[in-house]
């Protein structure tokens, strides 16, 4: 047989929660209008995050993507979607090696994420270690450790993690801050950023969660509402020991420390130190409205 060359690929299952319950209390024709219906929000979204539907099959989506960013944000997107229609979901990504045959993707990274989508409680979003490892840190962020299980083919337990997407599972989270390393608590509580936007002011410290700006209401912490502006545009974090500005837009982001140049940021990060400007999808020249931002560290 002539196989397609093997590569690798985050591989997600979306399955929809009670589907049965619905046809029970919706009726045959309603029910399965509402299923459709999710099943199209699935895949639409998919494809507008550059990822490939693979397969629908009753009440459940596979799904590809290049990277494993790509099917979180998904991911994500799915569930404040369908959360809008009253659907749950059960969520299970994996990455790495897949095969493709006949319009088809095979592999243990499938086998897993089926796995873990089975495994998932409604409205989780489950992922393997593989996975989270890949994710950058912004994500990587918002994942806590979820469960130690036996992924098919395999001896040992592997320890599972677990996306916390809504408001409310991100409060939840605890201290735990996956990729950052371990500094001392006083060293920690003297680090802060201070950052203003339309005259209000927002304070960062070491412990804080990161700070998402864009023009999506459900999905960021600071919304903008400006058409150069994207709807997850940028974030600023604490990550080994500095406050960092990781930009994920169309349009990138300009910067400016004082008395510096202004730079250019598109898909990428850079640590924020001293005080300084950020404009998001305009030079400051074009920009109405302009982010300040000023470092500070206290000797303890």
């Amino acid at each position: 047989m002539n196989y397609k060359q093997t590569y690798q690929a985050a591989i997600m299952f979306c399955d929809i929660v009670g589907s049965s319950g619905l046809y029970t209390q919706l009726g045959n024709v309603k029910a399965k209008q509402l299923i459709d219906k999710a099943l199209s929000i699935m895949c639409s979204i998919s494809e507008q995050l550059e990822g490939r539907v693979i397969k629908t099959l009753g009440d459940e989506a596979m799904l590809e993507f290049d990277n494993a960013e790509q099917a979180c944000e998904a991911a994500i997107s799915i569930g404040l979607s369908l959360k809008k229609i009253k659907i749950s979901m059960r969520t299970g990504i994996d990455y790495g090696e897949v095969l493709n045959f006949k319009n088809d993707t095979f592999g243990d990274t499938v086998n897993d994420a089926a796995f873990l989508a089975k495994l998932a409680q409604p409205n989780q979003i489950v992922l393997t270690s593989e996975l989270v490892e890949t994710l950058q840190p912004w994500l990587a962020h918002q994942c806590e450790a979820f469960d130690r299980v036996q992924l098919k083919g395999t001896s040992e337990k592997a320890t599972v993690y677990r996306l916390s997407w809504d408001a409310n599972s991100r409060d939840s989270l605890d201290a735990t801050r996956v990729g950052t390393e371990a500094l001392s608590p006083n060293i920690l509580e003297a680090h802060q950023l201070t950052i203003e936007i339309n005259g209000k002011v927002t304070g960062l410290s070491t412990t804080s969660d990161p700070l998402v700006i864009g023009r999506d209401p459900e999905y960021v912490d600071i919304c903008l509402a400006d058409e150069n502006t994207s709807r997850r545009h940028c974030s600023i974090y604490f990550h080994r020991g500095k406050f960092v500005l990781e930009d994920h837009s169309t349009n990138g982001c300009y910067l400016q420390f004082t008395t510096n140049d202004e730079l250019y940021l598109r898909r990428e990060s850079v640590p924020l130190t001293g005080s300084g400007r950020i404009s998001l999808g305009q030079t400051f020249a074009q920009a109405e409205l302009v982010i300040s931002f000023s470092e500070s560290r206290e000797a303890v």
